[in-house]
């Protein structure tokens, strides 16, 4: 016999025990959980299991047959190449080496300002497809959070880290009513970026 508390466990020869109440207490088939009672419970345990397992299983295959649909039969011919977008508002400016992010064409992008004025460019990294920072490092150069990846904000291209190609240009019109970004510099570079594509 083992004593845990109030409760002792009697083994039996089947080595299947049962709970006695050591309170004193009679009617033992009050007290008892039997081997099959527990077995039951296991049971419906694992019927759950199944279940929940199943389920996600059943989700799981279905975003990833989802997704090799999209990648075989793609539903247009490529990205929105164009448009415009207000990314600053009328008096709204940014401060000589300030950067912020905004959408454009349904892609992430930044806009930064250098003394030469602003520019723009998708901000998404080129390395692994990570957002650039829109906070500029110490020497004033657009990073890559995952990886160190260092931009030149005056033209886009890789100063230092693993991205293998620059990042797309966005073209900056300044008028009136305040800044616009108003279509890719160069539509089959920005296409020719897995990321961007």
């Amino acid at each position: 016999m083992i004593r845990a508390g109030n409760v002792s466990i009697i083994a039996s020869d089947h080595s299947a025990g049962f709970f006695k109440s050591s309170s004193g207490l009679s009617g033992d088939t009050d007290n008892q959980i039997t081997w099959s009672a527990r077995r039951g419970i296991e049971m419906e345990r694992r019927g759950f299991l199944k279940v929940v397992g199943g389920i996600f299983g059943g989700l799981l295959t279905i975003d990833l047959a989802g997704i090799l649909v999209r990648y075989l039969w793609p539903s247009s011919s490529g990205s929105v190449v164009t448009g415009e977008v207000k990314v600053l508002d009328k008096g709204e400016t940014l401060n000589v080496w300030e950067a912020k992010h905004f959408n454009f064409m349904g892609k992430a992008a930044i806009i930064v300002r250098t003394p030469s004025g602003y520019h723009a460019y998708g901000a998404i990294c080129t390395h692994l497809g990570c957002i650039v920072s829109a906070e500029l490092t110490e020497d004033n150069l657009i990073i890559c959070p995952c990886h160190i990846g260092l931009y030149d904000p005056e033209t886009g291209e890789v100063v230092a880290g693993p991205p293998p190609k620059p990042l797309p240009v966005i073209k900056i019109e300044e008028r009136d009513d305040g800044v616009y970004a108003v279509g890719w510099e160069d539509v089959e570079y920005m296409r020719s970026l897995s990321m961007y594509a």
